[in-house]
């Protein structure tokens, strides 16, 4: 097939959507497809062999307009083309399967809206930004803008029928996939050299808040838990701002708190860590859950995130209600200082993380572009490849 995948920027390291976009894009070209990449901008220069590039122009006008011209410009450059399958990852107004990794705008807006002070849920009323990814996310939910909608979770599905009408039965289910390869339980060889590089002793437990967005994903809350165990480190990887260092210091536990900044090389903290911890107030379905079973990290995340849709709460994981709830996040975090409890749900964490590999999902997003191809009446070209190859 010649498919065309279009994203706002293409990364292979930063953000859930992008390694999303990248893992399918090599499985497709593993696969012998011939891929089109079309994106504002490929970041470092970063692309799979294979693919074909198109950069979308975009003035470097306000931020908000950006988007809107993104949609305007890709549009026009697809029109051009003839593929049998327009593949989308962020915000567009015309494309055959539309991907909502990030659930939609409308539903992120209300749930944080109760984390935000007065003066921020009034500037997100008339934010332009937040008004124009209304727009444009109401142009693609609109009839004849898809042919198909993939949705990573149950929720995220929910959602859409919920606020925009669609038919569920426009909308596919297909969780991420993860590294199998390249996150597993042998990462822990990083654990000693980690550890000493922060002089953490081996018997204290290490929690691990991994990701961008620290307000919607609850770090406040992780750094209170924390708080409330004696010897228990956090290990974060993200852009948590100066006020979780002064909250670490308020709370007396500074010396145990460490913001790391963004990281490349996170499977060596993946290695060093106890377990993961993710109090996220929304989040659809995030990568970092997948990646931290993977590496045989037992999670403690909250009910609202579309990955407790796949986790088995006490077998591989521990899903509370609300990340609000610190005493049920502290209670969690200390069922999981005990090594014999943590290495148990460590193997049943490895155990799910492999029934959601890189492949499946490649394979289940092929099988919605067959559906695709009948809906339009063509019948999909011969991969070029032996279509067992991995991706």
């Amino acid at each position: 097939m010649r498919i065309a995948v279009l994203i706002y920027t293409y990364s292979e390291t930063h953000g859930g959507a992008e390694r999303a976009c990248s893992y399918l894009t090599r499985g497709l070209l593993a696969r012998g497809h011939e891929v089109h990449l079309f994106a504002r901008r490929f970041h470092r220069g970063a692309a799979p062999a294979g693919a074909i590039l198109h950069e979308v122009p975009v003035t470097e006008a306000f931020s908000a307009w950006r988007y809107l011209a993104f949609a305007a410009n890709v549009k026009a450059l697809i029109e051009k083309g003839d593929f049998d399958v327009v593949h989308s990852f962020t915000r567009t107004t015309s494309q055959d399967v539309l991907r909502l990794g990030g659930g939609t705008h409308r539903e992120y807006l209300r749930r944080m809206a109760p984390t935000r002070s007065l003066v921020g849920r009034l500037w997100a009323r008339i934010n332009p930004k937040e008004l124009v990814q209304l727009r444009l996310e109401k142009l693609g939910f609109r009839p004849g803008a898809y042919r198909r909608i993939v949705a990573v979770s149950e929720r995220v599905k929910e959602e859409v029928v919920r606020a925009y009408g669609v038919p569920s039965g426009d909308i596919v289910v297909i969780p991420n996939g993860v590294d199998t390869q390249r996150f597993t339980p042998a990462l822990r060889e990083h654990r000693p050299r980690v550890r000493r590089i922060f002089g953490i002793p081996d018997a204290d437990p290490v929690f691990l808040f991994c990701g961008n967005g620290a307000r919607r994903k609850g770090l406040a809350f992780a750094i209170e838990a924390v708080a409330r165990l004696r010897g228990a480190r956090l290990m974060v990887v993200g852009d948590a701002g100066a006020e979780y260092r002064s909250l670490a210091r308020r709370l007396g536990i500074a010396e145990r708190v460490y913001l790391l900044g963004h990281r490349d090389a996170v499977g060596e903290y993946y290695g060093a860590a106890d377990a993961l911890v993710l109090p996220t107030f929304y989040d659809p379905f995030p990568n970092v859950c997948l990646e931290a079973i993977a590496s045989g990290l037992p999670v403690i995340t909250t009910a609202v995130t579309g990955v407790a849709e796949v986790l088995t709460d006490g077998r591989d994981s521990f899903i509370v209600p609300d990340g609000g709830d610190v005493d049920a996040m502290a209670a969690r975090m200390s069922e999981l200082a005990d090594p014999a409890r943590r290495e148990e749900m460590s193997r049943a964490a490895r155990e799910t993380a492999e029934r959601y590999t890189i492949d499946r999902m490649v394979e289940a997003n092929l099988a919605v572009y067959e559906e695709v191809l009948r809906i339009k009446g063509a019948t999909a070209p011969a991969p070029r490849a032996d279509p067992a190859a991995g991706p």
